[in-house]
């Protein structure tokens, strides 16, 4: 297929699919702040709205909602801090088999009778039933609670496959292995806001298709008036889990080897929540063999600033918000200039304090936001500013205009070169790489000089040996620079980029979304004129489980798109021993870089809440070049294998010249792979493995250890 077909196809792939499906569900009535999440995309929920296979509602703090299921089955309220995942079949009799997830909190369900298959799965349980009122809450931590009303409950451990049935009067509690505790409850047990919201009457909502056709809604639906009560302080934290818990605890542990000393390492991460807050901490201890903490971790006060993981303030695109720590991706405009970017490559080995912070302003629905990756050196800059100048006109799709300007600067290239040991030397350059205390054979070995100078120069003294030592040319040849030696050499390696961009939404529904958008980066460096790239036009699409984006490049000599990726901090420089402390930044390779022109195309799809699916490829072409490169990352849904917390694969290989030669061992390849899986309820056993490629000897052919860096890392970790 021609590839600008490709989003045509695209295009009519989703229109098509608007009228083909059927929904399962209606919002009955809703309180608060209560969200819908289709395929990644948020929206606010309405009573009336239709709701789909694989929707998530989420009901955020003091917010309510119930839902009916369109087969009239059965009807389920769900509970403040609360999150459901909608899963259920549409079957030819009409008839739904619901299998619903609840992921945290708290939801009421009352199931008819002989209506068909009816379950709640949660991350350790499932309950199944056939016709009753039961209350299901599930923790943090995957605890189940079940309390039934009327009827009978089958109750089942997803780990070892242990049954209870939960009769009428009684409360099960699991955590998905071992013995199902079952004993006596009474509804004053419940929170007083509970019981009120059980017992409210629910309105019928307002039909949004007046037809009574099985065609997605599409308009937004009037609320009718529902009067819900108050989350009641005093005795909403009583009574079962109910409630999202403000501080929880996870940490881990293992053994680390550097160099000749081997650790226990303990590492413990406690995370708090209030309101909009939200606080993480990462505290290692590394203990040796004699049972000690080692004292290096703590005796400065950057060993403390980094024992922060995070600390945020809101979410990117509230009026206010801000985040300090690890900021896992960072994307400015359409990613032209900085695209997935990550102060945590190599975390927990290596950490970096950054920041995000950003916000509103009223007037033509103004947007500013600075970052720094790394508050305490701020060598890695960034900012956005962006506006909609005719919002208010009301002027049909181009009152939706967004336009926006942003920047990235890197102070100097060369700090990005690896320092282990922070004794402001560069690993490649270091003698000792895992020990501040020293840097190169020569001062490590003073006592050796000296004794040979003094005994060649039998008068000298030891004053004329230390002017010697210090001041001799060939034994300062010897000695390993460090960072600012290397820069007076060398000069600053700086880079700044520049960029404006726009963005027109043109049409969005809850279903399906479509979109235009367009984007010019420039290089500004003052040695020389570097070149400028473009995107235009962009699309970009939306549509249940697919989201895709299809955009044509075109870039000038000397130009790298996404200059600031996921992997900058391993490209910023590259120190090479021979020719003498020879280093390569990322900007000087720029002039390998032709004019090209070519397209770019991404989709990601959630297959069924089972498997998570991202691909991404580009193909750049000029009259004598070509360069090419692809991403990908596949995700397993935890809740598919019993005890399987994580599995995923990460993939990214840029600039290789033809598909079919694709080497999987290519240059600045970079793979890593995740698995965690539950030993018990609270703890997994966690193993991440990476590899990357670096070609360091320019032969375009990689091979030895030296230019296949793995790395790979085992441990357990725990969460309560």
């Amino acid at each position: 297929m021609n590839k600008r077909n490709i989003f045509l196809f695209l295009m009519i792939v989703n229109v098509i699919g608007l009228f083909a499906i059927d929904s399962v569900a209606t919002t009955l009535i809703t309180k608060g702040d209560v969200e819908l999440n289709r395929n990644n995309i948020i929206y606010q929920v309405s009573p009336g709205d239709a709701l789909f296979n694989d929707d998530e509602i989420s009901c955020r703090e003091k917010s309510y909602a119930a839902i009916r299921f369109t087969d009239n089955s059965s009807v389920v309220k769900i509970f403040p801090q609360s999150v459901l995942l909608i899963h259920s079949e549409k079957k030819s009799s009409g008839d739904i088999e619901k299998s619903n997830i609840l992921k945290i909190g708290e939801i009421w369900a009352k199931v008819t009778p002989n209506t068909g298959a009816f379950e709640i799965v949660t991350p350790t349980t499932v309950a199944s039933v056939k016709g009753t009122g039961f209350l299901l809450s599930v923790d943090e931590n995957g605890v189940t609670d079940l309390y039934t009303v009327d009827g009978a409950v089958e109750f089942k451990n997803r780990f070892d496959g242990i049954t209870a049935t939960v009769s009428a009067g009684n409360k099960g509690t699991s955590n998905g292995q071992g013995q199902i505790v079952v004993e006596p409850f009474s509804m004053s047990d419940l929170p007083k806001n509970i019981r009120n919201f059980l017992d409210e009457e629910i309105e019928e909502p307002k039909q949004n298709n007046q037809n009574g056709s099985s065609r997605p809604n599409i308009d937004r639906p009037t609320a009718p008036d529902v009067d819900i009560p108050e989350d009641d302080s005093e005795e909403s934290s009583g009574g079962g889990t109910f409630g999202l818990a403000p501080l929880s605890m996870a940490g881990g542990i293992g053994s680390v080897s550097e160099g000749d000393n081997f650790y226990t390492k303990i590492s413990l991460m406690p995370e708090l929540r209030f309101g909009k807050f939200g606080l993480g901490l990462n505290v290692e201890l590394m203990i040796n063999s004699e049972g000690k903490v080692r004292e290096e971790d703590w005796d400065d006060w950057e060993d403390y600033v980094n024992k922060l993981y995070y600390l945020r303030y809101g979410h990117r695109g509230d009026k206010i918000y801000g985040q300090i720590g690890a900021i896992p991706s960072y994307t400015l405009g359409q990613g032209l200039i900085m695209k997935n970017y990550t102060n945590m490559l190599h975390y927990p080995d290596a950490k970096q304090i950054g920041l995000q912070l950003g916000g509103q302003i009223p007037t033509m629905d103004m947007q500013a936001e600075i970052f720094t990756s790394n508050i305490t050196k701020n060598e890695i800059l960034a900012g956005s500013f962006s506006l909609a100048p005719i919002k208010s006109s009301g002027i049909p799709i181009l009152q939706n205009i967004r336009f926006g300007l942003t920047a990235a600067h890197d102070t100097n290239q060369i700090n990005g070169l690896s320092d282990r040991d922070d004794d402001e030397y560069p690993d490649v350059f270091d003698d000792y790489p895992d020990n501040e205390d020293w840097h190169n054979e020569i001062d490590f070995n003073q006592d050796y000089y000296q004794s040979l100078y003094l005994e060649i120069n039998e008068n000298a003294s030891m004053q004329d040996f230390e002017d010697w030592f210090e001041n001799s040319e060939l034994l300062n040849s010897l000695r390993n620079p460090s960072f600012d030696e290397l820069t007076d050499s060398l000069g600053t390696k700086d880079v700044t980029i520049l960029g404006f961009d726009y963005d027109l939404p043109l049409y969005s529904s809850k279903v399906f979304s479509i979109g235009h958008y367009a984007e010019v980066a420039k290089f500004i460096d003052s040695d020389s004129d570097k070149g400028a790239g473009f995107i235009f036009p962009g699309f970009y699409s939306k549509f249940l489980i697919f989201q895709a984006n299809l955009e044509y490049r075109q870039y000038q000599d000397e130009f790298i798109p996404g200059f600031f990726d996921k992997l900058y901090d391993d490209q910023r420089a590259t120190a090479y021993n021979s020719p003498e402390n020879f280093v390569v930044t990322k900007l000087d390779r720029i002039s390998e870089y032709k004019e090209s022109q070519g397209w770019y195309g991404s989709l990601t799809s959630n297959l069924f809440r089972v498997l998570y699916l991202t691909v991404a490829y580009e193909d750049m072409y000029s009259d004598d070049n070509s360069n090419r490169s692809i991403w990908g990352n596949i995700s397993l849904e935890k809740s598919m294998i019993p005890k399987l917390n994580r599995a995923e694969i990460n993939y990214l290989q840029k600039d290789f010249k033809q598909i079919s030669k694709l080497h999987f061992k290519g240059e600045n390849a970079h793979i890593e792979g995740i698995v965690g899986y539950g030993i018990s309820a609270n703890t997994e056993l966690v193993l991440n493995y990476r590899v990357q490629y670096i070609d360091l000897n320019n032969d375009n052919i990689i091979k030895g250890k030296d230019e296949t860096i793995t790395s790979m890392s085992m441990g357990v970790e725990f969460k309560f």
